[in-house]
């Protein structure tokens, strides 16, 4: 088929911050990919081709490492990040992500204290890269603290500053049962995928967030928030334990047992593809639910009987506490053979 132009402005931007870049992976991807294809990819197929473009594309070593990292292939990134250190005169940016990424992937407690230690040196007073640097040295975490911290993430409006800064907010929050905090939270991880949203991690840090929140305040508008935040945490991260996520959100939160059997069935059939067997059984047993929520009993005695497989009695409780009281004893009848 004959190629035709893609518009200018992308319909999915990586990283907004970075528009001229941007403009010009544009351009290389309506070099190689034709108008037919482009609209029906998945966000991870967009990522993906981005990444293809990018031999033929002068972009910074900034939109290539956060690239590879959404890509999952947080080893190249770092690596990159690790030469870029090397350079006669380090970018403090390229430093700063470099912690950010080291503090979200790495157990390695040495090469963590080594990146804040070269983002202390290049690191310019009154920046973000500097004002990132007192962020993560800071063992205190005081309200007047956040309050610092927000106006940092605000002023220099940096990636790096609204995913700290929403960590250590929801886990505050989360530990308070403060449904405030944690609606700042999200806020704070929506700031920071405006810049990125090719961040699937994130997307999945803001679907907690509106979760807790929902834990707390019962508010049926942040539903359809959690659901979509793991639907496109899902799209970037196609693993069988996403399509698990959102069937569990929809036959515990939506109440749309008929819903959850599509995603379920799915995270099932690719758990098995992908030898995941564990992932497999903890799809399975969430089905069963949906399965007796939806009134087809027959399928989820044929489903149960065939997991075969033991169940926590946590896990259990959780299944079990997903469903009215009247369905509690049939449950409790197909599964009891597998806790333990």
């Amino acid at each position: 088929a004959p190629s035709v132009a893609l518009p200018p402005e992308p319909r999915r931007p990586f990283l907004e911050s970075r528009r001229d870049e941007l403009a010009e992976l544009q351009r290389e991807l309506t070099r190689v990919l034709d108008d037919q294809v482009r609209p029906s990819l998945a966000p991870r197929e967009l990522l993906e081709a981005q990444e293809r473009a990018l031999p033929r594309v002068a972009v910074t070593r900034a939109v290539r490492a956060r690239l590879l990292a959404n890509l999952g292939r947080e080893r190249e990134a770092l690596e990159l990040l690790a030469r870029a250190s090397e350079d006669p005169v380090p970018d403090p940016t390229l430093a700063a992500y470099r912690v950010e990424l080291l503090l979200r992937v790495s157990n390695n407690k040495a090469a963590i204290q080594e990146g804040v230690r070269r983002l202390r040196a290049v690191a310019q007073p009154d920046t973000g890269p500097e004002a990132y640097f007192r962020c993560v040295i800071n063992r205190r975490v005081s309200p007047d603290e956040l309050v610092q911290w927000t106006r940092w993430s605000e002023r220099f409006d940096e990636p790096y500053l609204w995913a700290f800064l929403a960590q250590i907010e929801a886990g505050n929050a989360t530990k308070r049962g403060d449904a405030k905090g944690l609606a700042s939270a999200a806020e704070h991880w929506r700031r920071y995928l405006r810049l990125d949203p090719g961040d699937a991690i994130a997307h999945f840090k803001l679907s907690e967030a509106l979760y807790y929140g929902h834990s707390l305040t019962r508010d049926p508008l942040l539903i359809p928030q959690i659901n979509a935040a793991l639907r496109r945490s899902r799209d970037l991260v196609p693993r069988p334990v996403m399509w698990s996520f959102v069937g569990k959100s929809q036959v515990t939160l939506d109440q749309r047992p008929r819903a959850a059997i599509r995603e379920l069935r799915e995270a099932m059939r690719r758990a098995e593809q992908a030898g995941e067997a564990g992932e497999r059984v903890r799809a399975g047993g969430w089905l069963v639910v949906a399965y007796l929520k939806a009134g087809r009993d027959r399928e989820a005695e044929e489903l149960a009987a065939g997991l075969r497989a033991p169940y926590t009695r946590g896990v259990y409780r959780q299944l079990r506490r997903a469903l009215p009281e009247d369905l509690r004893p049939r449950h409790a009848e197909l599964l009891k053979e597998g806790v333990r």
